[in-house]
């Protein structure tokens, strides 16, 4: 029967999640071309675990069975007249050990003239089912297994390059010892955390692309400082004159600008180990108890701070003061609020 087929599983209330991966990342699965009690298994959201309903009586796989019936046919029909339409391999020739001890073809003296006119031809044999011995270990059982989220945010790429424009799953950090106790199938149901930095990323290119630029501005867009402004109209609109002496010319110039709006720092933020700018606030690394919750806090964080950087604000024409007001230091804390 060959090797045995090591087999652990993860009991569930549908079925059982199987694999003969271990600690070898690089290992193809054989799984997929096996048979459970006659039946294929079914893919899962992990590339190397699989499912079946029931618990295995027999493992078996389709093994093709060599051709038979060997033998040579005339390319051209009409010269079957001169020519044997068919020769049986046997008949032509046969197998000699060369140099390199391979088996090589030999043409009988008769045939070896005509041996361009003949091709080779044989007749397969259908497969035949083979059972495996295996070992069906169950590592334990539970209620049920959910898919990770589709975690992927866009980010800005490296300034001298244009790779890892997405960030994914595999930024997600877990616990060194929760990867040796629990199968990489159940990985994303345990504790997790991302970064300081990775945050700074998500956000950084989410306000970048759905800020409205109507009520707010990106004020600093780099990869160590972020920071956003409100754009407020202002009650009654005034004019400055400043003076200056264009290059190549004697005489000193007047511009006047007319002032209709001013800004108001709402975000300023920094990933951790990165100096300060200002009243910049340090994003935190985001915690959660499973993957599922991480993403669930940062996209509701991202909904919050985008609809507070959006919102229209304009000045009180009583008081020409803000109608909102808006702190910056609590829209930066809100990240750690949230974590």
């Amino acid at each position: 029967m060959g090797n045995v087929l090591k087999i652990s599983a993860i009991n569930s209330d549908k079925g059982y999640y199987i694999s003969d991966c271990f600690d070898d990342r690089w290992h193809q699965t054989e799984l997929d071309h096996k048979l459970f009690d006659g039946v294929k298994c079914e893919p899962t959201f992990h590339p190397s675990w699989r499912f079946i309903k029931t618990l295995p009586q027999k493992v078996s796989h389709f093994e093709r069975q060599p051709n038979i019936n060997y033998r040579f046919i005339l390319k051209d029909d009409s010269l079957n007249n001169k020519l044997p339409l068919e020769l049986k391999r046997e008949d032509a020739g046969e197998f000699v050990k060369n140099c390199e001890d391979n088996l090589t073809f030999i043409w009988k003296d008769e045939y070896a003239m005509y041996r361009s006119l003949y091709e080779e031809v044989s007749d397969p044999q259908p497969e035949k089912e083979v059972e495996d011995a295996f070992e069906f270990n169950v590592l334990f059982s539970v209620r049920e297994i959910k898919p990770p989220p589709d975690f992927k945010y866009d980010i800005i790429p490296h300034w001298n390059t244009k790779q890892f424009t997405t960030l994914d799953k595999t930024s997600i950090i877990h616990q060194q010892l929760d990867k040796i106790i629990f199968p990489d199938l159940l990985l994303h149901e345990t504790p997790c955390m991302l970064s300081s930095e990775d945050v700074f990323k998500i956000i950084r290119k989410f306000v970048q692309d759905n800020i409205d630029p109507r009520v707010a501005k990106i004020t600093s867009n780099y990869e160590f400082h972020f920071a956003v402004a409100k754009r407020i109209p202002i009650t009654k609109p005034y004019e400055t004159k400043s003076s200056y002496k264009p290059r190549y010319k004697r005489k000193t110039e007047v511009r006047y600008q007319t002032i209709s709006e001013k800004d108001h720092e709402i975000l300023n933020i920094v990933y951790k180990g990165q100096q300060s700018y200002g009243n910049s606030t340090v994003v935190q690394p985001l915690i959660a108890n499973n993957e599922n919750e991480l993403k669930e806090k940062l996209d509701d964080y991202l909904k919050n701070l985008i609809s507070l950087i959006n919102e229209p604000v304009k000045e009180c024409p009583t008081c020409l003061g803000v109608g909102v007001i808006f702190d910056a230091n609590k829209v930066n804390n809100k990240i750690n609020e949230r974590y």
